[in-house]
């Protein structure tokens, strides 16, 4: 079943990044910058990054190899006018370890951030999902910042 998953997963991402159009992030590079400027105080480095053109409702997967012995920061910036957005993160038996839902018009800015650790060094799935009523295309963040776990 994780095969074809995975191969269904990454026939989508194939097939949708052959119709996406480059995303504009005049209107979160603000907040891109003070996000990445807040981490790095913190101890934290980039493990990974992305600026991803989104259609709205639609999740967009990034797979990650995780490691038991670190500690990890899961950002996601949606659309500052976006209604919903939801991030999950999935371990490699596809048991969903965490999730988040806001609604940024109902006061809550429109940044998620989940810190956890990962009970297993393996692959894990990172989603993120933003609704906007009038918009179809959207523009995201998605970054995943690493830290040595200094408790082990």
């Amino acid at each position: 079943m994780k095969y074809i998953f995975c191969f269904i997963t990454l026939f989508t991402l194939l097939d949708a990044s052959a119709q996406q159009i480059p995303c504009d992030s005049r209107l979160i590079q603000h907040q891109i910058d003070s996000v990445k400027d807040n981490a790095k105080e913190q101890g934290y480095t980039i493990y990974r990054e992305a600026l991803v053109p989104m259609e709205s409702e639609y999740e967009i997967p990034v797979i990650a190899e995780l490691s038991n012995q670190k500690i990890y920061k899961y950002i996601f910036i949606a659309q500052p006018d976006s209604r919903l957005l939801e991030t999950r993160i999935f371990d490699f038996d596809e048991k969903q370890v965490a999730y988040t839902k806001k609604q940024p018009l109902l006061s809550d800015p429109n940044i998620i951030e989940i810190e956890f650790i990962p009970k297993f060094t393996e692959k894990h799935m990172l989603r993120a999902v933003q609704v906007h009523k009038k918009k179809k295309q959207l523009c995201g963040y998605i970054v995943l910042f690493e830290i040595a776990n200094k408790e082990l």
